[in-house]
């Protein structure tokens, strides 16, 4: 009996010094993870009133938001998609700032933004390790192409810049009137 409970003990502490040690590479999995299963799902057009827009209550991602984020996972509130197909960026865009939103995607960051009309503010979590939500942003260039999808359209935009936005730095959401294009998925080939 003492031999089998020495084993356990030995077995739980490796595996618990293992979690430790790779605790970084299961959070970006497990990121990984649950924004390829949001982006997959059906975009809806409701915009859920009950989310914040405050940026100041964002949280850093922890081990423990993303554990509980995967142990009660949420399918709602997808409003549109993100691809970059330059840097291999493909992320659901959710109604609101919510630390639950962010974990799995990216949020948008004012109330009442329409895609396709100026500047649309979204705001996600860059991460140090490479792949993971927003961190190939880092290798964008100028000229590339970001798509922007909802229901009945997909949005094309252009990157015109590049720089650091530093946490509190909120004046570059300022509607900038630019023509945008739309394209029409009913009718390929068709841009309106």
């Amino acid at each position: 009996m003492k031999k089998i409970t020495s084993y356990v003990f030995i077995i739980l502490l490796i595996t618990l010094g293992s979690i430790l040690i790779f605790n970084t590479q299961i959070t970006n999995w497990v990121i990984d993870f649950l924004s390829n299963r949001a982006y997959q799902t059906k975009i809806t057009s409701s915009n859920q009133d009950t989310t914040t827009f405050n940026y100041k209550s964002v949280k850093p991602v922890s081990s423990y938001s993303v554990a509980m984020q995967a142990l009660k996972p949420h399918s709602d509130g997808l409003i549109a998609k993100i691809n970059i197909p330059a840097v291999d960026i493909k992320l659901p865009i959710f109604y609101g700032l919510s630390n639950r939103n962010l974990i799995r995607g990216v949020g948008t960051m004012k109330r009442h933004q329409k895609l396709g009309k100026g500047n649309y503010a979204i705001a996600g979590h860059y991460m140090t390790s490479s792949g993971v939500l927003f961190s190939p942003l880092a290798n964008v260039h100028f000229g590339e192409k970001i798509y922007l999808i909802n229901r009945h359209y997909q949005y094309i935009y252009r990157i015109t810049g590049k720089s650091i936005i530093h946490n509190y730095q909120i004046g570059v959401i300022k509607n900038i009137p630019q023509a945008n294009y739309k394209f029409n998925p009913n009718k390929p080939g068709i841009f309106q």
